[in-house]
């Protein structure tokens, strides 16, 4: 998710976006969410605003990452729960100059 606003409505920091769902079949896929440049409104829970959609894989096995969040619920108060990501996670440090479709 790219440059978008999470205005989740309802009990101020009581709501959580779900994660990723891997088919039960699937077992060896880890999807990587990434939020990234979005304003996260007051309706997400900031300490663990994913939640896990399949006991058997827990979001804590995902790989959730953030990036310059903005908003009254972008602080992050617990890194466990929101790993960030850092300027030198971006493509150009991963794949240069390479352009595949050049």
């Amino acid at each position: 998710m790219r440059r978008r606003t999470l205005l989740l409505t309802g009990v101020a920091g009581g709501l959580t976006a779900a994660g990723p769902r891997p088919a039960s079949y699937e077992t060896t896929a880890r999807p990587s969410p990434v939020v990234r440049e979005t304003r996260v409104g007051p309706g997400t829970d900031a300490v663990a605003p994913y939640t896990t959609m399949r006991e058997a894989r827990p979001r804590q096995s995902m790989r959730f990452a953030e990036y310059r969040n903005a908003g009254p619920r972008a602080a992050v108060h617990a890194p466990e729960n929101r790993p960030q990501l850092t300027r030198p996670h971006t493509r150009k440090t991963y794949v240069g100059d390479w352009r595949p479709c050049a």
